[in-house]
């Protein structure tokens, strides 16, 4: 049963949906509160209503008996009057006919009709007297009202009334049933409006919680609900299951060659692809940036290689993107864990199939399974993060030194600063633990220990002298102020100082949403920076997939050849002309080129014949510690 986009659940397992019952709790909460709501104001309607026919029936009954009564003067209120008779014998008339019983009394609180010595007015007879208005009450089963009479503006006497109450009571049931009703009727309206419109609200809080906003497959907090129940149940019926992480090759290149939306388009496509190639009872969802899941289930060894071939032959097809002549081919890294074997829980089973994942990336085997003696360089990596640390904090990392030959003078024409860890005494190298603080975001911490150490060691050796930036660093608001601050420390000149960027500090990270801001970010820096009259250098031109467009729009003053190109010089004779059309492009755009990676005199004069204006590498000097450097000669190479 498919149950939303990219999500399915096969009907053979029980599998809860996700715990979001805020619809639910609504319909109770709110069917509960529409009968209180509805039951208090028909009641408080009610009794209003109640209150307004009661007055109304005593105003009814005022009218009647005046009627009976007519036009009266002051003295007809005095006994033994003749007028007195005749009203008194028309009104007993009446009573008897109509079932009502009237006593009247004067002025003076004396009880005249019927003639009764010992009776004394009581509250509303009282308040008649005194010139309220004409009230009600009920009273032993009837309804007894009392009515001022006034002559000339003033109160010459009171009818007490007295009438059968039955009529009244059913008028009043009447009045409240009506009040009841409606008051009901208006609120249980209201929550099937608010009803409908939280429904509405649900679902796409629903969809925001638990599904990805760009592709419209589950994420990872759906995963995790589906993976829990799923994992339970292999657990009781003992069944087999796997948990992929699929990650896309060179995506942020393709991103950056396209733009970002069509880069969205084609994660689109990539989602509709992986749902296209898994069983129904399977479920795929995207983790963020390039990166997915797949959830397979009642799955072995064998059966879950099959789903991955399937996946990675199915990447062999083009992707067509709309508004795209050219189409797009895209390779994907698949790691592989199993349950039970890789992991007891999602959290186990997500990091063996990360392990996993990165040594399908290194073999370049599309997928691999996990092993547990893959992971030994991830829990040796976490040993060497906390020392790189411990390190840093102690002041217990040093620079080593590179010289920088210019062809043209043979003269030493300055040195890079390359950061070093003694570790117990023995070196580890870079490529060990630079990636390591650049996922763990140690990264910024060393490069301002180098920018300091190094701009102080520069005025020691009188010479300009570069630094190696990450793409970190450069994308930090703050980082003109940390040269300029190291500059100042150190008083040197901001001319002599060279940093080192590369390609990918312009490009940003994988997130689409925050690629273009990062990249500006870095281009205003690299132009605060040129503003104090600090140098840029663009490492490794010639080996990103975008470097004409970050030659376009970068502020830099040299350029870097890859290695890779000067390794080609004597072998390759492309590598060699790639060498002189970069040469000529920088020299084209007034800057100089500077070749990494030499190794051989033969290149070395190679590349002075070629024009090339700087060279680096072991062929002109390792790097060494700053007291060697200092007794270096000036000319290196003849």
């Amino acid at each position: 049963m498919r149950i939303s986009r990219g999500a399915w659940l096969n009907l053979n397992r029980p599998v809860h949906l996700p715990r979001l019952n805020l619809l639910q709790r609504f319909t109770l909460l709110g069917l509960g509160v529409t009968l209180l709501l509805g039951g208090v104001f028909g009641y408080l309607l009610s009794q209003r209503m109640a209150q307004d026919a009661l007055q109304d029936s005593a105003r009814e009954t005022a009218t009647l008996v005046r009627g009976w009564v007519g036009e009266v003067s002051a003295q007809d209120f005095l006994p033994g009057q003749e007028t007195f008779r005749t009203w008194q014998q028309r009104l007993g008339v009446k009573e008897r006919l109509d079932g009502v019983e009237v006593r009247v009394w004067n002025s003076q609180g004396v009880l005249i009709y019927p003639d009764d010595p010992r009776s004394a007015p009581e509250g509303g007879v009282a308040q008649a007297l005194a010139g309220e208005a004409v009230s009600a009450r009920a009273s032993q089963g009837r309804l007894e009202v009392f009515v001022p009479v006034r002559v000339a503006g003033q109160v010459v006497g009171a009818y007490q009334i007295y009438r059968p109450i039955v009529p009244l009571e059913e008028r009043i049931s009447r009045i409240q049933a009506w009040a009841w009703g409606s008051s009901l009727g208006v609120f249980v309206l209201l929550f099937l409006a608010l009803f409908a419109l939280l429904r509405v609200a649900s679902r796409e809080i629903q969809r925001t919680a638990y599904y990805d906003p760009l592709t419209g497959l589950p994420n990872r907090h759906f995963l995790r609900e589906i993976a829990e129940a799923t994992l339970a149940r292999a657990h009781r019926v003992g069944m087999g299951m796997a948990l992929v992480i699929l990650d896309l090759d060179r995506f942020q290149e393709i991103n950056d060659a396209l733009g970002a939306p069509s880069g969205d388009l084609l994660l689109k496509k990539v989602g509709e692809r992986l749902q296209a190639d898994l069983r129904a009872g399977d479920m795929v969802c995207r983790l963020g940036g390039d990166e997915f899941a797949l959830l397979v289930s009642d799955v072995n060894v064998g059966g879950v290689a099959e789903v991955a071939k399937r996946i990675l032959l199915s990447f062999g097809e083009p992707f067509e993107l709309p508004g795209h002549r050219q189409k797009v081919y895209v390779q994907a890294s698949l790691g592989v864990a199993l349950y039970p074997e890789d992991g007891a829980d999602l959290e186990e089973l997500m990091h063996a199939a990360d392990v996993a994942l990165r040594r399908a990336k290194q073999e370049d085997s599309g997928f691999a399974f996990y092993r547990p003696d893959y992971d030994h360089h991830t829990q040796d990596r976490l040993a060497l993060q906390a020392a790189l640390h411990q390190a840093l904090k102690e002041d217990d990392l040093t620079l080593h030194y590179q010289s920088i030959l210019d062809l043209q003078t043979g003269a030493l024409d300055r040195a890079e600063a390359l950061l070093r860890w003694y570790r117990v005494g023995e070196l580890v190298m870079p490529g060990a633990f630079i990636p390591l603080a650049e996922e763990s975001g140690l990264i910024q911490s060393l490069d301002r220990f180098v920018l300091r150490r190094a701009t102080l060691e520069a005025v020691r050796l009188g010479l300009q002298i570069s630094v190696n930036f990450s793409p970190r660093s450069l994308n930090e608001p703050q980082v003109v102020e940390w040269v300029q601050q190291a500059l100042e420390e150190s008083r040197l000149e901001p001319a002599r100082l060279c940093l080192e960027i590369t390609e990918v500090a312009l490009r940003g990270d994988s997130r689409a949403s925050t690629l273009q801001t990062e990249r500006e970010q870095a281009i205003a820096n690299l132009k605060a920076l040129r503003a104090l009259g600090v140098r840029i250098a663009l490492d490794d031109f010639g080996s990103g997939y975008s470097w004409l467009s970050c030659l376009k729009h970068t502020p830099v003053d040299l350029l870097k050849m890859a290695p890779t190109f000067v390794a080609g010089i004597g072998k390759d004779p492309r590598d060699e002309e790639m060498i002189r059309s970069l040469i000529a492009l920088g020299h084209g755009l007034g800057l100089k080129v500077l070749a990494e990676g030499v190794e051989t005199p033969e290149q070395l004069a190679w590349l002075r014949e070629a024009g090339c204006d700087l060279a680096q590498g072991y062929g002109v000097a390792r790097p060494v510690p700053l007291e060697i450097l200092r007794m270096a000669p000036s000319s290196l190479a003849g």
